[in-house]
């Protein structure tokens, strides 16, 4: 009996490192769909780090990385970029199985990954001779001519990819000065995403997970609306290094009223039995269309005022008006 529950828990490591592999893979070379996999990369280790514990979760992680580094003779930036997604996965499901707050399982581990790769972006920008910045720089750089050779491939007009072209210094000095933002709010989307998706699979195989019972009853820290206030105020100043920091920790802020404003949305979803395909489809119109996804960060934002929810003081559940 132990024997074949043991075979059955190889087979279920080795089918972990296969799927991790095909993410990687598709994250690799395939460029839209590659896109999704990569953000959806945590899934699987946060999962096997729930079902099976750190050892196999980290075995099951490690295996892929391995056999794409001997098939691309050597590790390359895209190989560490996803190392890190894992091991954030590896962390978010130390947090889950820990049934910590969803603020620490969220937060606790991306501040890891950011350190980590700080570390990694000065280590490897010192031994180039490039430096940190310079390093990033050229990764931003070679993305955007990425963005236009596959604008070119897909036969997009000329006219749009003249205005691309025409922009791509301003885009690039741009992103180079939110990209502290862009990743952190990266990693915190990720791990949202995750973290959904994971209570859906952790739920379905038989795992009760009471942290992330009800994530729609979700509310960010009342005095996190200081941090919203300061932010804007420093962007008033003629100075043009505090500004660039208070755009960068705005950002990640209102990172965190679009996720009450999706919370918010989902309570009502549920309370009104919306069906899934109409989710879906307003999830996705909130995706493509920048005045709504300002409508969902309002709604976060506002709500710190408004409890639109009705959530008492004292705890998560609603109030019985």
């Amino acid at each position: 009996m132990a024997r074949s529950s043991l075979d059955a828990t190889a087979g279920e490591l080795l089918a972990g490192a296969a799927i991790i592999t095909l993410g990687c893979a598709t994250a690799a070379y395939i460029p839209v769909l590659g896109f999704a996999c990569f953000f959806l990369l945590p899934l699987p280790a946060m999962f096997y780090h729930v079902r099976h514990g750190g050892h196999a979760a980290f075995i099951v992680s490690a295996l892929p990385l391995l056999i794409l580094s001997l098939l691309s003779w050597g590790i390359h930036t895209d190989t560490l970029l996803m190392a890190g997604m894992l091991g954030y996965g590896l962390l978010l499901g130390n947090y889950v199985k820990h049934n910590a707050a969803i603020e620490k399982t969220i937060a606790y581990p991306a501040l890891m990954i950011l350190a980590g790769a700080f570390f990694i972006i000065v280590l490897a920008g010192n031994l180039s001779g490039a430096g940190p910045f310079g390093l990033v720089s050229d990764h931003i750089q070679q993305n955007l001519e990425l963005t236009v050779a596959l604008y070119k491939q897909v036969e997009a007009s000329e006219e749009t990819i003249r205005m691309l072209e025409a922009s791509i210094d301003r885009i690039h000095y741009a992103l180079l000065a939110i990209f502290p933002a862009i990743t952190a709010a990266a990693l915190l989307i990720s791990g949202w995403i995750n973290l959904l998706l994971g209570r859906i699979t952790l739920k379905a195989a038989g795992f009760h997970l009471p942290a992330l019972g009800r994530l729609n009853v979700w509310q960010a820290p009342d005095s996190l609306v200081w941090g919203v206030i300061a932010c804007s105020l420093f962007l008033l100043l003629p100075f043009q290094a505090p500004r660039i920091i208070a755009l960068n920790i705005l950002i990640v802020v209102l990172m965190v009223y679009l996720f009450q404003g999706f919370a918010i949305i989902s309570f009502y979803f549920d309370k009104k039995e919306v069906p899934v395909f109409i989710r879906a489809l307003i999830y996705g119109a909130v995706a493509i269309q920048q005045f709504l996804l300002l409508f969902v960060i309002g709604l976060g934002f506002f709500d710190t005022w408004l409890n639109l929810r009705r959530i008492n003081a004292g705890g998560n559940e609603p109030s019985s008006s």
